[in-house]
């Protein structure tokens, strides 16, 4: 072998050998498990079991109240209509104070004077979300009936998210559409049971009670329906929310949401005129 200095070292190339990296594919998101409806209502009743001294105590006031709108309803129904208001006004304020405790807030689970608090503190903003809401849902019936229904649903878990999230407003309702909105159909079917069933529990009852006496029966339901349907009930959905608050962030920007609600809610202005200046002409023209 030539090792001289002349001699001509010759270095073949090498081919360097790249491997095609395919590109990263974005996972999708995970979405939170709903439980099964019997789970859900499990859940319901264990809540109101272990919680039912604090919602008992918020929602004696208005079962009384509603037990003597009932009793008087015959012999003077229009005390009977002012107290059912008064009652009906003091229900919405005590159920603020039920939502708190079926949710934790505060000491609203140890203290019964601290979830009257509660109530009184949360009555006017979740005022603020349900009117809110309802032009919100009233605009999206003035655009069709399937949008509307679609949005009442979606839109269900708006005080929930004040109370847990303190967000208020539209921002409250746009985080309630954005949890559920992927898993809407699902909470749809288990809110139907849940519906069906307290109706054939309520007939059943008042079945019952019917051979009482018209009076009796009233008075019975009202108590079944303030003190047991309506607390389950709330559990129930606060079971629904939770299981789906901590759904992860994708599809439409909040920002957008929170605009889209807004048109919807200046259209429902609108609609609810529309329909107000259409029955005060009916009543005029008709009455």
């Amino acid at each position: 072998m030539d090792i001289s200095p002349s001699a001509e070292v010759v270095v073949e190339p090498q081919t360097q050998v790249v491997e095609a990296v395919p590109p990263e594919v974005p996972e999708a998101p995970l979405l939170s498990s709903i439980p099964p409806f019997f789970d859900l209502l499990m859940k319901a009743f264990d809540q109101w079991f272990t919680y039912w001294v604090p919602v008992t105590a918020l929602l004696l006031v208005p079962t009384i109240l509603g037990v003597g709108s009932e009793y008087v309803k015959i012999s003077m129904p229009y005390q009977s209509q002012a107290i059912a208001i008064i009652a009906a006004i003091v229900s919405y304020v005590v159920g603020c104070g039920v939502i708190a405790i079926a949710l934790g807030y505060g000491e609203t689970r140890s203290s019964v004077p601290a979830a009257f608090r509660v109530s009184l503190e949360l009555a006017w903003p979740l005022l603020a979300i349900a009117f809110l809401r309802g032009l919100v849902t009233i605009g999206a019936f003035g655009l069709l009936i399937l949008p509307g229904i679609y949005l009442s649903i979606v839109t269900m878990f708006a005080q929930f998210v004040a109370v847990r999230e303190e967000k208020r407003g539209f921002a409250a309702i746009a985080e309630s559409w954005r949890i559920t909105a992927p898993q809407a159909l699902a909470i749809f079917w288990r809110l139907c049971v849940l519906g069906v069933l307290a109706i054939v529990i309520a007939l059943l009852f008042g079945f019952a009670v019917g051979a009482i006496g018209t009076k009796v029966g009233g008075m019975a339901m009202t108590v079944l329906t303030n003190l047991i349907l309506v607390p389950i009930g709330l559990f129930f959905s606060v079971a629904l929310y939770e299981s789906v608050r901590n759904t992860p962030v994708f599809g439409v920007a909040q920002e957008v949401r929170v605009r889209w609600l807004q048109y919807l809610a200046v259209f429902g202005v609108v609609v609810l005129a529309l329909l107000l200046l259409f029955v005060g002409y009916a009543l005029v023209e008709y009455a």
